[in-house]
């Protein structure tokens, strides 16, 4: 082999090894922004969740100083408890258990 050939294949290689380090920079890219964007939900969902849970908490707080009926009582616990159960058993089933609704059509 002359010197020119060995150039141009150590070339050829650097090129493919560039190649695939851009490639394996992008994947591992895209990972760590999938990752922040997990998290970024994750702390998203755990504020809108404390903020309900304190509205509802409140509205409850004060049916039941502000008044002695019994329905009006067991109405404002009662709704907050049913939808909370049925949020627990959804979030409990498997994925095949939960029909998801989109666009008129059910996946």
């Amino acid at each position: 082999m002359s010197g020119s050939t060995i150039v141009v294949l150590l070339l050829v290689a650097t090129g493919i090894g560039l190649v695939w380090s851009w490639i394996a920079g992008a994947r591992a890219g895209r990972a760590v922004a999938n990752t922040m964007h997990q998290a970024g939900r994750a702390g998203g969902i755990a504020g809108r969740s404390l903020a309900i849970a304190v509205a509802v908490v409140a509205v409850q707080w004060v049916v039941v100083r502000m008044t002695t009926d019994v329905v009006a009582i067991a109405a404002v616990l009662g709704v907050p408890a049913v939808l909370s159960g049925i949020t627990v058993a959804r979030l409990l089933a498997g994925p095949a258990d939960v029909l998801r609704v989109s666009r008129g059509s059910i996946r």
